[in-house]
């Protein structure tokens, strides 16, 4: 069963959350770019907690692209540190995009 969360960019499918295309490292390329932005990781993490835990999701299925650059050395590390976050609290599988 497929049941979609209002005001959010996820669905549920059976006892996982499903989202798509996080870009892990978007706010380096913005700093790189001279624009000032905090670090987007750690809300992203906090958000994925918050809808895991109110729809008792067992696994977080990531579509499409979880790292902003490929060239990026920097998103490397926190693609790494994105997910030693997550798989604290929930199994991710990721789907190739």
């Amino acid at each position: 069963m497929v049941r979609f969360l209002k005001g959010e960019a996820a669905c549920i499918v059976d006892e996982a959350l499903v989202i798509g295309d996080v870009h892990v490292g978007f706010d380096r390329e913005l700093e790189q770019s001279g624009f000032r932005v905090p670090n987007l990781t750690d809300k992203l993490v906090s958000k994925i907690k918050e809808l895991v835990e109110e729809n008792e999701c067992k696994e977080l299925i990531i579509l499409g692209d979880v790292k902003h650059s490929i060239t990026l050395r920097p998103d490397l590390a926190e693609t790494r540190r994105f997910f030693d976050s997550v798989k604290k609290f929930v199994k991710p599988i990721l789907v190739q995009g």
